[in-house]
């Protein structure tokens, strides 16, 4: 499949090594295939030059029919730094540029199973019409709140294929714990549907629940009458803090009734330019969450420019929302170095949380209930 993107050069870029990213992607951001055409002096490009791009994108065997979506993000090679798009106000709106979705059909001739990318190769028919030629590694640790994702290969055999739930299970020496009910591709495409002789790759892609008791586990797969044992892993134990903490300095910020700010401290509000200093934000987790979000921490100068910041998920994105629970405090450490060319004045320190596919914000509301937009507006410094 090829892609065709015709670009309007605005300003030329100040890296030299600018290079789009095409992916294919699924709806819940799986990437299938990507494709990344090499650039060279795109330092040099000028404005009013139209830039021509083409990307070519395959669609792996197995993938089940539906909708897909192509997806393209620039990033700097020698930097690794992804850039951002920004809207028509201006704003930051995320690292990637959705081109639209696709409708894969099914093949109407099936490869044969060798042509899968199957690191543990087992056969095993699993009900009528149905066998799983194998699996993908598993992880071997996660975290309560994690993601844990795995794939299954299956092959439609002759046989009646009936519409029945795969299950996936966590036995322990004490206990099963259910993970998984559903039909395969994240529930969208049965086995009643699939062709004889089809290969199916089944993606899947479920978080841990937050609760869930660390331990060891072997995961096993049950279909019918059938259960096949996939490996083992292990759940982490999380230290959480749900006791209040000393606050010298309490707030009550409420972002998007998601995650609530307590507190603050800073090392210095009176700086020179290129000093470091250290924020520390102190969280409270308001309600669970599975939205990928990342803290923004930007110090805003007089002329409105960024002198610094910072962008990640919490501790130093080792801690993402989406594992917090409710009622947990979590400090939250950020050290910032002025830009060497901070020209002294008065200086705003902004925090708040966004979404980094779109750039789209949280809304804030303070103590009172009233909304105070996207951003708040934490202290100010003085740069001499």
């Amino acid at each position: 499949m090829s892609v065709f993107t015709e670009w309007g050069i605005l300003n030329p870029p100040t890296y030299g090594d600018l290079t789009p990213i095409f992916s294919l992607e699924t709806l819940a951001g799986d990437t299938l295939s990507r494709d990344e055409p090499y650039t060279l002096y795109s330092n040099q490009w000028r404005a009013g030059e139209t830039l021509y791009q083409q990307g070519n994108l395959t669609v792996p065997p197995g993938t089940p029919p539906g909708e897909y979506r192509v997806v393209i993000h620039w990033v700097a090679r020698v930097e690794a730094q992804y850039v951002g798009r920004i809207d028509a106000q201006g704003n930051f709106a995320g690292i990637a540029t959705d081109l639209g979705t696709v409708t894969i059909s099914r093949a109407t001739a099936f490869p044969t199973p060798d042509m899968l990318n199957t690191p543990h190769r087992e056969s095993h028919e699993m009900t009528s019409g149905v066998r799983l030629l194998g699996w993908s590694d598993i992880p071997a640790t996660v975290r309560p709140g994690e993601q844990f994702k795995f794939d299954l290969f299956w092959q439609a055999i002759a046989g009646t294929r009936l519409d029945e739930p795969m299950t996936l299970v966590a036995v322990s020496q004490n206990n099963e714990l259910s993970l998984w009910l559903g039909n395969p591709a994240m529930n969208t495409y049965p086995f009643d549907q699939w062709a004889e002789g089809e290969l199916v790759t089944d993606r899947h892609r479920w978080s841990i629940p937050t609760d869930f008791p660390a331990g060891d586990y072997d995961l096993h797969l049950r279909v019918g009458g059938a259960d096949v044992m996939l490996g083992n892993f292990s759940v982490l134990e999380l230290n959480r803090v749900f006791d209040t903490p000393a606050i010298e300095n309490p707030l009550d910020v409420d972002l998007g009734n998601i995650v609530g700010l307590k507190e603050y401290s800073i090392s210095t509000t009176t700086l020179t330019a290129g000093q470091t200093f250290d924020l520390t934000l102190l969280w409270q987790s308001l309600k669970q969450t599975d939205l990928p979000l990342t803290v923004f921490v930007h110090v805003v100068g007089p002329d409105g420019r960024n002198y610094a910041q910072a962008d990640m998920q919490p501790r130093q994105n080792t801690y993402p929302v989406a594992l917090w629970l409710p009622g947990e405090y979590i400090p939250d450490a950020y050290p910032l170095t002025l830009a060497a060319d901070a020209p002294p004045g008065q200086y705003e320190v902004r925090i708040g949380l966004y979404l980094q596919a779109n750039g789209q914000r949280l809304s804030i509301t303070d103590s009172t209930g009233q909304s105070v937009g996207d951003f708040w507006l934490l202290t100010t410094l003085t740069v001499e």
